[in-house]
């Protein structure tokens, strides 16, 4: 029987060990766990888009997002050259007390009335270039031409990267 040095061992969530850090539901260890099943910076889970309402489900770096009426939210107004829209989240480190884990940089402008309020931490662009300052992102949305309608790109559907850990199936598909 083999045992593995303690420094050498990480465990989440694990309440019998003297490693706070193992024990702690913290919006970084959580968005971690997620992040390293998927081993990618992100993948759309879902996007529905009716005449009534329409919505668009993803994970970026760990982190679920849910965006409603993306018609107006996203897609409203966005000139002819545009061809690419990308999602992006920007990691820190918490602030206030003695906080040493990450979060999302983001707030909402208005948190004690959010019908009358923005949330700035989820960063969108139209191009790579505008993700610079994001420390995970994704291509949410592609179009050929101005007259094209727009889609999800087929390396967003993808939730997994088989090829970094040398798989070629993965459950009983070939790639």
């Amino acid at each position: 029987m083999a045992n593995i040095p303690s420094n050498d061992i990480e465990i989440f969530p694990s309440v019998k060990r003297n490693i706070v850090k193992s024990r702690l539901f913290t919006e970084e260890s959580v968005a971690n766990l997620i992040y390293n099943f998927i081993n990618k910076n992100g993948f759309v889970i879902e996007y529905k888009h009716d005449n009534n309402y329409d919505y668009i489900r993803f994970n970026i770096g760990g982190y679920y997002f849910k965006v409603d009426h993306v018609q107006t939210n996203i897609l409203n107004g966005i000139g002819d050259s545009i061809t690419e829209i990308y999602a992006g989240i920007e990691i820190e480190q918490a602030s206030g007390g003695n906080n040493n884990y990450l979060e999302v940089d983001g707030v909402d402008s208005n948190p004690d009335d959010l019908d009358n309020s923005t949330y700035n931490g989820l960063i969108i662009g139209y191009s790579e270039g505008d993700m610079s300052n994001a420390t995970y992102w994704i291509k949410l949305f592609e179009r050929a031409s101005a007259s094209s309608s727009w889609a999800i790109p087929e390396s967003s559907w993808e939730r997994f990267d088989t090829k970094s850990v040398g798989l070629n199936e993965v459950d009983g598909g070939t790639w």
